[in-house]
């Protein structure tokens, strides 16, 4: 296994009992949210009243693992679906490809429609999110574990 691990850029684990082969496991998430960065899923606005039709907005739930934490600062963030279908842009005045296409992350330069300046890569800043939220979403928003009035 030793060998496959190197093979492949990892590490080879040996537990000889319960407790090492749990600290195996926490070893290899901690890792993997070390190299992964952000963690994402996509969501495209729809027609409720026609399915077929769908909007180009794209959101985001955007996270940032933290290696033994149980917190993870995150952020929603909006980009445009290309007319290709593929292309995703950013809010950049020209729009420019928001997604590094060798790594499949968000760009450092990349501008979310939400934020003024440029948010990139990293998932927790956020800027003007609540000028976008309903003022009964706004007041009850937490921000790092308190409630915002």
């Amino acid at each position: 296994m030793a060998e496959v691990a190197a093979l492949g850029g990892g590490k080879a684990y040996k537990a000889t009992d319960a407790g090492a082969l749990a600290a195996a496991f926490s070893d290899l998430v901690n890792e993997a949210m070390k190299a992964s960065g952000t963690i994402s899923a996509a969501g495209v606005a729809v027609n409720q009243l026609n399915r077929l039709n769908h909007l180009d907005q794209l959101f985001y739930a955007v996270f940032d693992p933290r290696p033994n934490s149980l917190h993870w600062e995150g952020n929603l963030k909006r980009y445009r679906l290309g007319a290709n279908g593929t292309t995703i842009f950013d809010n950049s005045n020209p729009a420019q490809n928001a997604v590094d296409a060798e790594t499949g992350f968000f760009t450092k330069n990349a501008k979310s429609f939400w934020n003024a300046n440029v948010d990139g890569d990293v998932a927790s800043k956020v800027e003007q999110l609540v000028n976008y939220l309903p003022q009964t979403a706004v007041k009850c928003m937490p921000i790092r574990g308190r409630l915002v009035a």
